[in-house]
């Protein structure tokens, strides 16, 4: 498989996956004001909000759109629960989450953390299992983590 993969000077072509159902088409974010930006190789387009912005821009780590997905604990919540999306979001990020790339970061980050800090992933590990048994059933982003 990885040697089929495509590959355009140093850079890799994602293959094409299926739709997201609910994800828009890009003729109807067009219709909305959105504007298409060309990739140029080796260059960062940061992408900025003009007018109708989500309410979920401008946090502590820059000025873009973000969303949440798994579990939580904090931010006013008395104990740890899922995050709630929108259904057409929730789609995207289900989507999104259970690719093989964010599935490959996520079990690679692991391991780096298993490895460099074993003692804490150990109690990170056995906390975070004990959390899954609580009711009700608690939705796990990355089996691989």
């Amino acid at each position: 498989m990885a040697a089929d993969a495509p590959v355009a000077l140093t850079l890799y072509v994602g293959l094409l996956d299926e739709v997201v159902k609910g994800a828009p088409t890009l003729e109807a974010l067009a219709a909305k004001g959105f504007t298409t930006i060309k990739a140029q190789p080796g260059a960062t387009i940061p992408l900025m909000c003009q007018r109708g912005c989500p309410t979920h821009q401008g946090h502590r780590r820059g000025h873009f759109g973000q969303l949440n997905v798994g579990l939580a604990h904090g931010g006013g919540r008395l104990k740890p629960n899922n995050i709630l999306n929108s259904e057409t979001n929730a789609a995207v990020l289900d989507h999104l989450v259970n690719s093989t790339p964010f599935q490959r970061l996520s079990g690679f980050a692991t391991g780096v953390f298993k490895s460099w800090a074993s003692r804490l992933y150990e109690n990170c590990s056995s906390h975070f299992e004990a959390s899954l048994q609580v009711k009700p059933p608690f939705v796990v982003s990355f089996p691989t983590a």
